[in-house]
């Protein structure tokens, strides 16, 4: 079958999925990776713009600035606290520790005269460092790296999402096998694995294109709608499987 005939099948044509079962492993594993593919692209039309937004908004706070010998000297004051996040520059200020004790935050980037301090308590990161690391770093090449750091986001957002499907593939197989032995379907392992393939399609591809509206699907709706279509996936096996039966008959 080909991908359009697999595609449109695994949608809507409950009656025709014993002909999606019967096709190799290598194909359908072909199939989820493409539609993975196509998948992650819709989502990531929702997901880059917010990242481009971040990094376009801190490189026009940015002022501008020069550090020398382990010493920060910038024309302004950054100030920035959204929703717990904080950044905070002052070249004016010796003692970074009056930095970090004037906020309450949840993340920050504190940077003072001659350290810089970057703190998460959410995933418990603590780094202290002198500027002297960062000597000759002044506003021009700060912003060529933010360039280079959001297309590098880019990238690991899209690894994470595809090894996200992954993971998801071996879920939905162990389910499927579960729904079989629980409907009695008679499927072995792997064909499992191809009706978890071709049952996860419609909830996938909804789920992706709700997010380019900012709209989130609720697990319990995404998997219901997976479980309801491995369902009648495995109706059409068991009746294929009737009919074999009753010509041999």
């Amino acid at each position: 079958m080909k991908l359009s005939q697999r595609f449109i099948t695994a949608v809507y044509k409950f009656d025709k999925y014993n002909e999606l079962i019967n096709t190799t492993v290598g194909s359908s594993l072909a199939y989820y990776f493409l539609i993975s593919i196509l998948t992650v692209v819709i989502m990531s039309a929702a997901v880059f713009p917010d990242v481009s937004e971040i990094y376009s908004s801190i490189s026009q706070n940015v002022p501008e600035f020069e550090i020398t010998d382990g010493k920060l000297t910038a024309e302004d004051i950054v100030d920035i606290n959204a929703g717990g996040t904080v950044v905070k520059v002052d070249s004016s200020v010796d003692d970074i520790e009056e930095l970090v004790n004037a906020e309450d935050y949840v993340q920050g980037i504190f940077i003072s005269s001659s350290e810089l301090i970057v703190d998460s308590k959410l995933s418990n990161i603590y780094n202290r460092t002198s500027l002297e690391t960062f000597d000759g770093l002044d506003n021009s090449s700060f912003k060529a790296a933010l360039v280079f750091l959001k297309y590098l986001t880019y990238m690991l957002a899209f690894v994470f999402l595809m090894l996200s499907k992954v993971v998801f593939l071996l879920f939905v197989w162990c389910v499927a096998k579960l729904m079989s032995n629980l409907f009695r379907g008679g499927l072995g392992f792997k064909d499992s694995l191809k009706l978890g393939i071709y049952a996860s399609t419609t909830a996938s591809i909804i789920k992706s294109v709700l997010m380019v509206f900012a709209v989130s699907m609720h697990n319990i709706i995404f998997y219901g709608i997976i479980i309801a279509y491995m369902y009648f996936g495995l109706e059409s096996c068991k009746k294929q499987e009737v009919k074999v039966e009753n010509n041999l008959g």
